[in-house]
């Protein structure tokens, strides 16, 4: 009873903040394959993806991606990682339908932590079992840019003048550099990639803290090339924080969803000289 009542409830739900749905983007997130009215949301336009871990890149999408997601998470391994990963992808205003087990306060501050503030919770059926119905809107702010950064800044003439967006402890850009970019004839320079990834991770310190940070020590993994000419995105966001140590991580995102590179680093809190000028 509990299973049919809760997907019972996801539909309701996406019936009520969709009624056009083939004007929106849609993603229906699952443990395994959908149930039958879930599947039928799939057949109509929507796209499918089982959640088998709960990192980064779990949803093959960029950040900022769809409009609805409808997710039916009935035993996430991890509940706050899951939510997150589900966040993600949503753009700025875009709906999340959610249902999972739990109390209900752990699924509140794991929503609000990925950015979908004050979401809306009731049961998802009679039963203990069908556990909790989510809705609630991804909220998101622009940041202005900087002045000379050759990635963000608006006043740098050959910069890729890029715009970060947060939301809970994460910050994204989309950037098609272009072939001025390029190292190799078509791919985007292994540098570029790197400073990418390095704003992410800075901007997703910011929206996690407010702090003005400097970049000690980062690694990039490189797991294939980049195209210039491809929409990228780049996200990043704050892991934890360690007295004047900000530890953060990222990810660009090919067009298709797939990750291109990833991020660890350590940034360090600016000392006042240095945070007046950034």
């Amino acid at each position: 009873m509990g299973p049919d009542a809760r997907v019972k409830a996801l539909m309701e739900a996406f019936q009520r903040v969709a009624p056009d749905p083939g004007k929106l983007l849609v993603a229906v997130v699952s443990r395994s394959e959908p149930a039958a009215p879930l599947a039928r949301l799939v057949a109509g336009g929507a796209r499918n993806f089982i959640l088998r871990s709960t990192g980064r890149g779990a949803i093959p999408l960029p950040d900022a991606e769809v409009d609805v997601v409808v997710a039916d998470l009935p035993s996430p391994a991890d509940l706050a990682a899951a939510c997150d990963e589900v966040a993600r992808v949503l753009k700025p205003g875009g709906h999340l339908i959610l249902a999972a087990p739990g109390e209900p306060q752990a699924l509140r501050d794991a929503l609000s932590a990925g950015g979908v503030a004050q979401p809306d919770l009731r049961p998802a059926g009679e039963h203990p079992s069908a556990g909790w119905l989510a809705t609630g809107r991804r909220e998101a702010r622009e940041f202005a840019p900087s002045s000379g950064c050759i990635i963000c800044g608006a006043g740098n003439p050959i910069g890729l003048h890029v715009r970060f967006w947060g939301s809970g402890r994460r910050a994204w850009t989309k950037v098609k550099p272009g072939t001025a970019y390029e190292g190799w004839q078509g791919v985007l320079h292994g540098g570029i990639v790197t400073a990418l990834l390095d704003d992410a991770m800075w901007y997703g310190i910011h929206q996690a803290t407010g702090s003005v940070t400097l970049t000690a020590e980062l690694t990039v993994r490189y797991r294939r090339p980049a195209s210039a000419d491809d929409l990228l995105t780049a996200g990043g966001e704050l892991v934890r924080q360690r007295g004047r140590i900000y530890e953060s991580a990222a990810q660009l995102f090919a067009g298709d969803g797939s990750v291109l590179a990833e991020a660890t680093a350590k940034f360090m809190a600016a000392p006042p000289g240095i945070r007046e000028r950034l």
